[in-house]
C-alpha cells in the first residue's frame, strides 16, 4: 500500500535534497519495510558515498529499521496530553497482552501531534517484509482517543489478514473554530498577493530593481510580525537578512515539523489552509531572491503533505509557482520534504542538517543559516504560522510615510481590544491547547489577551476553574505553573495566572515561557509524575551532540525517577533539589541549542511549586508510589 505521506516519483535531479542520503533511505525504506546490510551497501554504491554515511544517518532517526519489522506494530505515543490521558496504563496493558506473541510489537513512541484526542496510536502491518504480498501492508494508520479493546479488535483483524478499522483522519474532526481569521481566500485561494508582486515585476522597466524594492518587508515591519516557531524573532529581519544576503542561489524552508508536545497548530493550518503556507513561501521568495521553496513536514501528517502538494499543484496552475511565475522569467519551484523523525529536527539548523542527508544535529553558530544555510546557501526558515501570516499582511497593509493617518495595520489590529503600553495592537496568533479543557483544539486568540481568555475558548477547565491545578504554558519547554503566581522575593505579591497576557515578552517578564501548546491539569493530578513523563522526553529526543544535555537530560530523569519511586529520604531531596538547579543553570548557559536549555524546566518548575506532589513520594516505596 503506498504512502500518501511519500512522494515516490523519481528524484527531480533539479531538486538537490532528493540527492541527498535521508531522501533516498526513505524511498528505499518506503519499499522494503525496513534497511537491511546488502541494501544500505548497494545505496552507497549507487550514490557514491561511503557505508559509514548511510550508517550515521541511519542509526540517528528513529524512523530508520536496521531490523526486519514485525509482522503488525502499534506506536501509542507517551507524551505529555496521552501520559495524563492513560497512555501509560494503555501500553502496559497491551504490552503485556501481546509479551509472547511474536507477530506483534506494541511500541511507545513520542508525540504523535494528536493531543487533542489522546491517546494517539499508529498502526502498521509490514507483510512484505515477511515474504507476504506487498498489496497487505499497512503503513502508519492513526487512531485518534481509542481504547484498549478497540485497538486489540484492530490488532486481531490484521493477524487474521483482514483490513483494520477506518483510521481517524484528522479532516474528519471540524476544526475548533470556523471561519479562521487568517485565512483571507475563504477557503477558495486565488494567490492574489503573489500575483500583485509579480505584475509589479513584469510590468517594470528594470525588474531586478523592482524585485529588490517590493515593499512586502517593509509591510512585516509594521505589523511586527514574529516568528511564531517559539523564539519571538521579527520575521521582517530574517527577510532582509536574506534578501541583502550575497549568492545567486538562496532557498525559503518552512519548518512544519511541529514535534514538541502538546503542540498541534500547525498540523490544522497545514490540512485547513495549506494556500497560505505556499503562497507565504512564494512571497518570501520573489521579495529574498531565492530559487526554491521547501516545506520540511514531519512524517506523521500524511494528510497535510497531501494538502500540501495539492496546494502546490493549484498555485503551478495558476502561474504564481514552478517556472515562470507570472510570466516574469522566474522560476520558483516549491516542494514537499518529509522528514524521517526527531524533536530535534524543529531546531532550524537541525532541521536544515537533516535535509542535507546528515545528522540532525544543531550547527554552531556562526555563521548563520542567512548567509550559509541549506548546501551552504542563503536560507530563510520560518514556521508554518508565520509564513500563513503573510498573504493577509500583503494584501491587507496599508503603508504611507506622508499621511501616517491613513495608514491600515491589518494584523497588529487583530490585537485592538488588548492594546500594548502604547496604545498599539499586537496582532494576533494561533495557541493549541490540551489536556483538562472541554474543548481541546487550535484557537486563535488575540496577543495581549488574558489566558483565561483562550481556556474560555475551549469551554474552561474541567470541573470548572476552582479545579485548575496547573498549566504548561509551552509544552514540556516551559514546565509547569500554578494557578496563583507568587513574587519570590515578595512573597505578599501575587498574580493570577489567567489573568496574564498572551504575550512572548509578558512571560519573559515572569521568568516564564509562552509556547504554541498549553496542557491543563486539573484535579488531583500528580504533576510529579507529570514532570518525570516531560523529562523522559527531553533524554529520548537529545541528538547528543553536547554533553551537557546529553548527560544532563539523563541525570535529571535518575532523579526524577527516584524521587516518583519513593527512593529518596527527606535529607536527600534537600540535596536533589540543590542538584536539579545547578543543572538547569549550567545546562541553559553551555547546552548548544533550547533543547538542552529547557530540559530541567519540568522537573525544577515541580520542585519551586508544587511542594505537596513532591513530599507526597518523599520515603515511599516504589510499589506505593502514584504512577
Amino acid at each position: 500500500m503506498s504512502s500518501p505521506n511519500l512522494d515516490t516519483r523519481s528524484p527531480h535531479l533539479a531538486d538537490p535534497t532528493q540527492a541527498t542520503v535521508t531522501a533516498a533511505l526513505l524511498r528505499l525504506q518506503h519499499h522494503t519495510g525496513w534497511l537491511t546490510n546488502d541494501d544500505l551497501r548497494e545505496l552507497a554504491s549507487e550514490l557514491e558515498v561511503p557505508l559509514y554515511q548511510l550508517e550515521e544517518v541511519v542509526s540517528f532517526f528513529p524512523h530508520f529499521r536496521r531490523t526486519r519489522p514485525p509482522r503488525i506494530e502499534l506506536q501509542v505515543c507517551r507524551d505529555m496530553s496521552c501520559h495524563l490521558n492513560g497512555a501509560g496504563t494503555l501500553i502496559q496493558k497491551l504490552t503485556n497482552k501481546y509479551a509472547n506473541d511474536p507477530e506483534v510489537t506494541i511500541k511507545p513512541v513520542s508525540c504523535l501531534g494528536r493531543c487533542d484526542k489522546p491517546p494517539a496510536a499508529c498502526l502498521s502491518r509490514f507483510a512484505s517484509a515477511h515474504g507476504g504480498d506487498p498489496e497487505d501492508d499497512i503503513r502508519e494508520q492513526y487512531y485518534h482517543g481509542r481504547d484498549g479493546r478497540f485497538l486489540v479488535d484492530a490488532i486481531t483483524a490484521l493477524k487474521s489478514g483482514q483490513a483494520p478499522p477506518p483510521q481517524d483522519l484528522d479532516a474528519n474532526y471540524p476544526p475548533s473554530v470556523s471561519p479562521w481569521q487568517i485565512d483571507v481566500y475563504n477557503g477558495k485561494p486565488t494567490y492574489d498577493a503573489a500575483a500583485r508582486l509579480l505584475k509589479q515585476i513584469r510590468l517594470s522597466d528594470n525588474p531586478a530593481e523592482t524585485r529588490a524594492k517590493l515593499d512586502l518587508i517593509p509591510k512585516l515591519e509594521f505589523a511586527n510580525l514574529r516568528g511564531m516557531g517559539g523564539a519571538g524573532a521579527p520575521a521582517a529581519k530574517k527577510w532582509k537578512d536574506v534578501r541583502q544576503a550575497a549568492g545567486e542561489v538562496k532557498y525559503i524552508v518552512c519548518n512544519a515539523d511541529e514535534s514538541e508536545p502538546a503542540t498541534f497548530k500547525d498540523r490544522e493550518l497545514l490540512l485547513r489552509a495549506p494556500w497560505l503556507i505556499i503562497e507565504g513561501i512564494i512571497l518570501a521568495g520573489i521579495v529574498t531572491g531565492a530559487t526554491r521553496g521547501y516545506v520540511y513536514l514531519r512524517h506523521e501528517y500524511p494528510e497535510q503533505a497531501a494538502a500540501l502538494r495539492a496546494a502546490i499543484a493549484d498555485a503551478e496552475r495558476q502561474g504564481v509557482c514552478g517556472t515562470n511565475i507570472g510570466r516574469t522569467g522566474i522560476d520558483f519551484p516549491v516542494s514537499v520534504y518529509i522528514s524521517p523523525g526527531g524533536y530535534i529536527c524543529g531546531e532550524q539548523s537541525a532541521l536544515i542538517e537533516a535535509m542535507e542527508g546528515k545528522r540532525a544535529q544543531p550547527r554552531n553558530r556562526p555563521p548563520e543559516l542567512a548567509t550559509n544555510g541549506l548546501f551552504d546557501k542563503p536560507t530563510l526558515v520560518n514556521n508554518v504560522e508565520t509564513f500563513a501570516w503573510v498573504p493577509g499582511i500583503a494584501l491587507h497593509t496599508v503603508l504611507s510615510k506622508d499621511h501616517p493617518e491613513n495608514q491600515v495595520n491589518w494584523y497588529a489590529d487583530f490585537g485592538k481590544p488588548y492594546p500594548d503600553a502604547k496604545g498599539n495592537g499586537r496582532g494576533i496568533r494561533f495557541f493549541s491547547i490540551s489536556g483538562d479543557v472541554v474543548k481541546p483544539g487550535v484557537y486563535e486568540i488575540p496577543i495581549g489577551a488574558p489566558l483565561r481568555v483562550l481556556l474560555d475558548a475551549a469551554g474552561g477547565v474541567s470541573g470548572g476553574y476552582d479545579n485548575l491545578k496547573a498549566i504548561a504554558t509551552s509544552g514540556p519547554s516551559g514546565g509547569f505553573l500554578p494557578r496563583i503566581l507568587r513574587d519570590t522575593k515578595n512573597p505578599e505579591l501575587s498574580q493570577d495566572l489567567l489573568d496574564v497576557a498572551l504575550d512572548i515578552d509578558v512571560f519573559r517578564g515572569l521568568r516564564a515561557s509562552l509556547g504554541a501548546g498549553l496542557v491543563v491539569y486539573a484535579g488531583g493530578v500528580d504533576l510529579l509524575e507529570m514532570a518525570v513523563n516531560a523529562t523522559q522526553f527531553f533524554r529520548n529526543e537529545t541528538c547528543g551532540k553536547c554533553v551537557p544535555c546529553r548527560v544532563g537530560s539523563q541525570k535529571l530523569t535518575e532523579i526524577g525517577v527516584r524521587l516518583r519511586d519513593g527512593q529518596m529520604s527527606p535529607g536527600e531531596l534537600s540535596e536533589q533539589r540543590l542538584a536539579v538547579r545547578e543543572l538547569d543553570k549550567t545546562m541553559e548557559m553551555t547546552s548548544i541549542c533550547g533543547l538542552g536549555q529547557v530540559v530541567p524546566k519540568p522537573l525544577a518548575s515541580v520542585l519551586q511549586f508544587f511542594d505537596d506532589d513532591v513530599r507526597a513520594h518523599v520515603g515511599h516505596s516504589a510499589a506505593g508510589a502514584k504512577r
